[in-house]
């Protein structure tokens, strides 16, 4: 079997988006990670990327979906990442 970590890298001025990708994955394992740096530091994405990746490599994950905050899922996005894994 497996088991699927959805992270979203964050920042706070996209607050209400990163509620509604939330909000969509509703029952799954879901972590947002914000960039916290101070603003001065906050450059690209690798910050967050790295938060989301080694939470997951920290647990017992088969698969990771990382996700940016600005981003619309459609309907039950978390079947469609099913289906993907077991069509492998």
């Amino acid at each position: 079997m497996y088991k699927i970590a959805y992270r979203i890298m964050a920042c706070y001025d996209r607050k209400e988006m990163v509620e509604a990708e939330v909000e969509k994955l509703k029952g799954c394992d879901v972590k947002v990670f914000y960039d916290d740096r101070p603003q001065k530091e906050r450059k690209g994405t690798y910050y967050t990327q790295l938060k989301c990746i080694e939470d997951a490599l920290n647990g017992d994950y088969t698969h990771l979906v990382l996700l940016q905050d600005d981003i619309l899922l459609v309907n039950d996005f978390d079947k469609c990442i099913k289906e993907l894994i077991e069509f492998k």
